[in-house]
């Protein structure tokens, strides 16, 4: 046997000895906001697996020529996700509706302006779960390999949506800007 081949049948066994080979196109997305029992299901085009990084400050007394990263804490980045818009526009008015519980229907006067009065951040946020799929299943239930919870999230952001007469047979997306305070992970595959 070649050294090719050899490498070859090593990955493959790797590969099968891991069930196979995550595909970005095998996922599911709920989302439940605080002032609901239960998730909704809209047709989300793209999702991301949540991100952190450790916070960490360069200690220069280590006497060392590269300082020592100090961990201090986590962070954890926005998401972005993007939903197909129905002829209802009901993912989007969901979306819209969330951004709205920010705000009460209170308003105080300010020089010209009027301004909204803003609602506590717990009384707005929700949850997301986003879960990898096999490309294998129990009958007509999808296998889960992977789930991420999201918590505390909540809307930054509605990016713009366009209309555009050249994409005739196209579906038209919204992407949203999603903050969440920390994530739970439970890989089931393994």
């Amino acid at each position: 046997m070649s050294l090719y081949e050899n490498s070859i049948s090593t990955l493959q066994n790797y590969i099968n000895s891991q069930k196979g080979i995550q595909l970005p196109n095998r996922y599911h997305v709920t989302v439940k906001r605080k002032d609901q029992e239960q998730y909704v299901d809209f047709i989300c085009s793209m999702a991301q697996l949540p991100s952190r990084r450790i916070k960490a400050y360069a200690d220069m007394l280590s006497g060392v020529a590269s300082p020592i990263g100090m961990p201090y804490g986590v962070e954890y980045v926005n998401n972005i996700m993007e939903f197909v818009i129905e002829e209802s526009f009901a993912s989007r008015k969901y979306f819209e509706d969330w951004i709205s519980l920010f705000f009460t229907d209170e308003f105080e006067r300010s020089d010209s302006d009027y301004v909204n009065r803003i609602n506590f951040v717990e009384n707005a946020t929700g949850e997301v779960k986003i879960q990898a799929l096999s490309v294998q299943a129990k009958g007509t239930t999808p296998i889960i390999n992977a789930s991420y919870t999201l918590y505390e999230c909540f809307p930054l952001e509605l990016i713009p949506t366009k209309f555009d007469e050249s994409m005739m047979n196209s579906t038209m997306k919204f992407t949203v800007n999603l903050f969440y305070s920390r994530y739970k992970y439970d890989i089931i595959g393994v």
